[in-house]
C-alpha cells in the first residue's frame, strides 16, 4: 500500500496541469462578444432607456425685507393651503422703529389731548367774555331805544308848541288872544318861538344820533354773534389743535407702515402645495428678494431628463415614452419639450469632434394618473423604437 501511494499522487499532479494560454484567451474573448450581443439584444427588445427625476410646478417664496429666519412654521413636505404660514422672520432694527413709532403715537395722542382742555379752557371764557358784551350791548340798544322814545316825544311836544304858538300871535295880532298865557310876561313872543325852535331841532338831532347809536349796536350784536359761531375753531387754530391732530396723523401713519412691514415678516404660501426644501434655517439671515423655499403643486408634475445632445434625434415633441416608477408601477408620459438650442449644437460642425453638450427634456403626464413619488426620485425612462 505504501509504495503505490505516490504513483496516484504523481497522477492527480498530471491531470492538473494548466490550459493553454490561448485557449484561455479565446474563451475570454468569446465571453464579450456573447456579453455585447445579449446586451444589445436587450437594447434592441426595451429600446433607449435613461434616467429622469420628478419634478413639480413651484412657487418660490421670497423674503419681502432683510432679517433672519426666527422659526420654521411648515416643515418640509407638509401641505399646505393657500395663505398658509410657512416661516417667520425677525428684524431687529425694524422692531425698535416699531417700538420708538409706538412711543411717539403716544406722545402725540398726549400733546393733543392737552391741546384740546387748553382749546375748552380758552373757548369757555371767551364765550363768557362774547356773552358779557352781548348783553351790555342789548342793554345798551335798549337804553337808546327808549331815550329816542323820549325824544321823539319831546320832539313832537315842541312842534305842537311851534304850531299853536304860531297860531296864537296871528290871533293875538288881531286882538282876539292875549299871548301872555302862552309864556312868560317877561319873554316876548320871537324870543319864546325861537327857544321853541331851538328845542325841536335839539330833540331831533338827538333822536338821530340815537339812532346812529342804536344802528352801531345792531351792527356790534351781528359781529359778536358771527364771532361766537366762529370762536370754537378760532380757538382751535389758535391753541393749535390742528397741527397737534396733523402730528398724531403722521406719527399713526408711520407706525401703520411700519406694521405692514411687520406683517410681511410672516411669510405665507401664495398657493396651494407642498412645502419643499428650505433654503435658509432658523438664524439664517436673508436678504429682501432672496428665495426662503419653494411650494410644489403635486397636481402639476412632470419629469426632467438630461442627455447628450447627440441623442436629441432621437426624441421628437409629442413622442410618447413608457416610464417605470418606484416599486416597478409603469406609466406613460409625454415628451412636451426639446430647446431649440440642441439642434444647433447638434447640426455644428465645430461640434463633431468635441464633447456633447448636456440637453433637458420636459415630460409630462399622458395616460394613467402617475402613482405617488417624493420629488426628485429618479423614474426610468423607456422610449420605445
Amino acid at each position: 500500500m505504501t509504495t503505490e501511494e505516490p504513483n496516484i499522487v504523481e497522477t492527480i499532479a498530471l491531470n492538473e496541469q494548466p490550459a493553454p494560454a490561448g485557449r484561455t484567451l479565446l474563451l475570454l474573448v468569446l465571453a464579450f462578444v456573447a456579453g455585447i450581443v445579449v446586451t444589445e439584444r436587450i437594447n434592441q427588445r426595451g429600446g433607449n432607456r435613461m434616467t429622469a427625476f420628478l419634478r413639480a410646478e413651484s412657487t418660490a417664496v421670497k423674503a419681502k425685507q432683510n432679517g433672519f429666519i426666527k422659526t420654521i412654521k411648515a416643515p418640509t413636505g407638509t401641505q399646505l393651503h393657500a395663505s398658509s404660514a410657512v416661516a417667520e422672520m425677525a428684524n431687529e432694527s425694524l422692531e425698535l422703529r416699531i417700538i420708538v413709532a409706538q412711543q411717539e403715537v403716544a406722545r402725540r395722542k398726549s400733546e393733543l389731548e392737552q391741546t384740546r382742555a387748553m382749546a375748552e379752557v380758552d373757548l369757555s371764557w371767551r364765550l363768557k367774555e362774547l356773552e358779557t358784551e352781548t348783553l351790555n350791548t342789548q342793554l345798551k340798544s335798549a337804553t337808546l331805544l327808549q331815550g329816542k322814545h323820549t325824544l321823539e316825544m319831546e320832539n313832537a311836544a315842541w312842534r305842537d308848541f311851534v304850531d299853536k304858538f304860531d297860531g296864537l300871535t296871528s290871533r293875538d295880532e288881531t286882538g282876539d288872544l292875549l299871548p301872555s298865557l302862552m309864556y312868560p310876561s317877561s319873554m316876548t313872543a320871537d324870543e319864546s318861538r325861537i327857544r321853541a325852535i331851538l328845542r325841536q331841532e335839539a330833540a331831533r338831532n338827538a333822536i338821530e344820533v340815537s339812532d346812529a347809536q342804536i344802528e352801531l349796536c345792531d351792527s356790534r350784536l351781528s359781529e359778536l354773534k358771527e364771532l361766537k359761531s366762529n370762536l370754537p375753531e378760532r380757538v382751535r387754530q389758535a391753541i393749535g389743535i390742528e397741527v397737534a391732530q396733523a402730528r398724531l396723523d403722521q406719527a399713526a401713519e408711520l407706525l401703520k407702515r411700519l406694521e405692514r412691514q411687520a406683517e410681511q415678516l410672516t411669510m405665507n404660501t401664495p398657493a396651494y402645495g407642498t412645502v419643499g426644501r428650505f433654503h435658509k434655517d432658523v438664524g439664517d439671515a436673508v436678504a429682501a428678494g432672496e428665495t426662503i423655499v419653494e411650494i410644489f403643486d403635486e397636481d402639476r408634475l412632470y419629469l426632467e431628463a438630461h442627455i447628450p445632445s447627440r441623442d436629441v434625434p432621437q426624441y421628437e415633441h409629442g413622442m410618447t415614452v413608457g416610464l417605470r416608477f418606484p416599486g416597478d408601477q409603469e406609466r406613460t408620459g409625454r415628451i412636451v419639450g426639446i430647446p431649440a438650442e440642441s439642434h444647433a449644437v447638434q447640426n455644428s460642425t465645430d461640434a463633431i469632434n468635441s464633447a456633447d453638450s448636456i440637453i433637458t427634456l420636459r415630460i409630462e403626464p399622458s395616460g394613467a394618473l402617475w402613482p405617488k413619488a417624493p420629488i426628485g426620485s429618479a423614474i426610468e425612462v423607456i422610449a420605445e423604437d
